[in-house]
């Protein structure tokens, strides 16, 4: 539960403090509430920086978006951080070098999107294969006329141009994804 301390081997051991800097699901706030003392930010939007800093003193850890600026001088400003978690595959908005000097783990979420892409990758190949969007404005705009042979007519994702255009050793799961 939320009890601030727990006892190890008969010695009081606090629980890590770890603030969560961008809106997330509620359950995965819930399901690290199991573990450790957790602050929030519920919003979809990112502190200011000084806020931020101001937000992380006296936690362990924090929980980052892709957007959120981790750099030497924050890290400094946190003493008592101890780990930079972001939910992104990337990590250019972390200052890893200046994490690895003070003793501050640095982790991200490799392939926690590569399904997503691939799906996005599909929906844009029908999407442009079929021009769904051309067909999608022309309904909106009320200008369409109904079925004619040779309208909106699109390709098909078969043949050497598809050979050509997507070569699928360069990203093996998209077709993977069919």
């Amino acid at each position: 539960g939320g009890a601030c301390s727990a006892w190890r081997g008969g010695a009081e051991v606090k629980r890590p403090k770890v603030l969560i800097a961008r809106q997330i699901f509620p359950e995965i706030a819930e399901r690290l509430r199991q573990h450790v003392d957790v602050s929030t930010n519920d919003a979809p939007v990112d502190w200011p920086r000084d806020e931020l800093i101001a937000r992380l003193q006296g936690h362990d850890g924090v929980f980052v978006a892709a957007t959120e600026p981790i750099d030497a001088t924050l890290v400094a400003a946190c003493p008592q951080l101890k780990a930079v978690c972001s939910m992104a595959v990337g990590y250019n908005n972390i200052d890893v070098a200046a994490c690895r000097e003070r003793g501050v783990v640095v982790t991200n979420t490799p392939d926690v999107l590569t399904n997503a892409c691939a799906d996005f990758t599909w929906a844009l190949i029908l999407a442009i294969t079929r021009r769904l969007g051309e067909g999608e404005r022309e309904v909106r705009a009320g200008q369409w006329r109904g079925w004619a042979l040779d309208h909106l007519l699109g390709m098909e994702l078969r043949g050497p141009y598809w050979e050509f255009f997507w070569p699928w050793e360069t990203w093996p799961s998209v077709p993977g994804r069919i």
